[in-house]
């Protein structure tokens, strides 16, 4: 059984260490989020639920669900995601619903590229080394190595992050640059 690693809770945490020197360089009040109210939250959960679900790879899970490390589980993750942002974006500031769009542009490139490998998202494996990898451990659930046959290259696992030990694709990097325009926009003054 895979469990996410360490770098990977702090790769997820790392939009709110952003948005926060954002928020404070542009002087917003972090307070302000408590008022941030999104629709159908549950959405949101259920989506990040299912993702937690497809990495773990528990042993009760479905050999229909299993089949191509999981495509169909992470195929209804996208969906509740997608919906979710949909549901979101009427009645938001520009700032807002630039943010949600991004999120959504970053999770649909890398579900479109996991889903066109029979999902799996291919990585570099000189990023990696890049970003510190020493040698080939166990596979991840869902991550292969990058080869000629792998479609959609550019939107891989390419870029090195060698402070947390990461290998990132543009997705995952769109995924955090929306999570920061939110949480800044959510940082704003309300128009009076």
């Amino acid at each position: 059984m895979a469990v996410p690693s360490l770098t990977g809770t702090a790769f997820l945490l790392s939009p709110l260490v952003f948005a926060a020197i954002a928020g404070l360089l542009l002087r917003r009040n972090p307070l302000r989020l408590t008022e941030l109210k999104f629709r159908w939250i549950g959405l949101l959960w259920a989506a990040a639920a299912l993702a937690f679900v497809r990495y773990t790879d528990p042993d009760w899970l479905p050999h229909w669900s299993r089949a191509y490390d999981g495509l169909a589980v992470l195929g209804a993750a996208w969906t509740l995601g997608a919906c979710w942002v949909v549901l979101n974006l009427s009645g938001r500031d520009a700032g807002m619903r630039t943010g949600l769009v991004t999120l959504w542009t970053g999770f649909t490139l890398n579900f479109l590229t996991i889903a066109l490998n029979r999902g799996v998202m291919p990585y570099s494996a000189s990023a990696a080394r890049l970003a510190g990898f020493t040698q080939q451990g166990p596979a991840v659930v869902g991550h292969a190595e990058l080869n000629r046959g792998h479609l959609l290259p550019w939107l891989a696992d390419i870029v090195p992050v060698p402070v947390i030990a990461k290998v990132v694709s543009v997705g995952d990097l769109l995924m955090i640059a929306g999570l920061v325009v939110v949480l800044v926009s959510g940082m704003a003054r309300k128009q009076p």
